[in-house]
C-alpha cells in the first residue's frame, strides 16, 4: 500500500482482465478512494445591501487547499423575487492553491419602496475536492433610510413642513423660545 498525506479526489484505473481461455477478455474499473482527512470546506456568509446597490457574499474555504477546488453557486428567492428585487446570478468559483475567499456580488434592483427586509439566498453546491460546511447565505435588502438610521446618520438636509433643516451653520437660523 502506498500512502501520502495529500487530500485528493478518488482516482480510477481501467483494468483489462484476461483469463486463460483464448478470446475471453473482461474489463473492470478500479477506484482508489482517498483516506486522508482534512478536506477543505466551503461556507458562505449572510449579508445585506441597499436597494439599487449590491449585496456581497463572501465564500470561504478552510483550510487552504493544496490543489484547485471548485464550488457552484446560485441565487434563490426568499421573500425577495429575482428580476424584481435582485438580479439572479449563478456560476462556479475556482479556488486556486492557497486561496481562502472569493466574493459573489449580486445587484439589488431599485424595487418599489416597502421591500425593506425582503430576503434572498445564495446556495453553494457541487464542490470538487472539498466539502460543504455552510452552503447557504441570506441577503437582506435595506432601504436608504434604514441604513442611515442603523448608522445614526441623518440626510444632510431635509424638509419639515415649509422649514428647511440642514447641518449646523447652513441656511437661515430660527430661534425657538420656551415662551412660544
Amino acid at each position: 500500500k502506498l500512502d501520502d498525506v495529500l487530500v485528493e479526489s478518488p482516482e480510477t484505473v481501467g483494468l483489462r482482465l484476461a483469463r486463460g481461455v483464448v478470446g475471453a477478455v473482461n474489463t473492470a474499473t478500479l477506484t482508489i478512494a482517498d483516506d486522508d482527512t482534512g478536506h477543505p470546506a466551503f461556507s458562505v456568509n449572510d449579508t445585506s445591501g441597499r436597494r439599487g446597490r449590491k449585496a456581497v457574499f463572501t465564500v470561504r474555504l478552510a483550510p487552504k487547499a493544496r490543489l484547485p477546488v471548485t464550488v457552484a453557486f446560485a441565487t434563490a428567492d426568499g421573500t425577495a423575487v429575482a428580476g424584481t428585487n435582485y438580479q439572479t446570478k449563478s456560476g462556479r468559483l475556482v479556488f486556486r492553491k492557497r486561496q481562502r475567499r472569493k466574493k459573489i456580488a449580486v445587484k439589488l434592483l431599485a424595487a418599489p419602496v416597502g421591500t425593506r427586509g425582503a430576503t434572498f439566498a445564495v446556495h453553494l453546491s457541487s464542490p470538487t475536492d472539498a466539502v460543504l460546511l455552510d452552503p447557504d447565505g441570506t441577503a437582506t435588502i435595506r432601504e436608504r433610510a434604514a441604513v442611515a438610521a442603523e448608522r445614526n446618520e441623518l440626510p444632510r438636509e431635509f424638509r419639515l413642513g415649509r422649514a428647511r433643516v440642514g447641518p449646523a451653520g447652513a441656511g437661515p437660523r430660527h430661534r425657538c423660545d420656551d415662551d412660544g
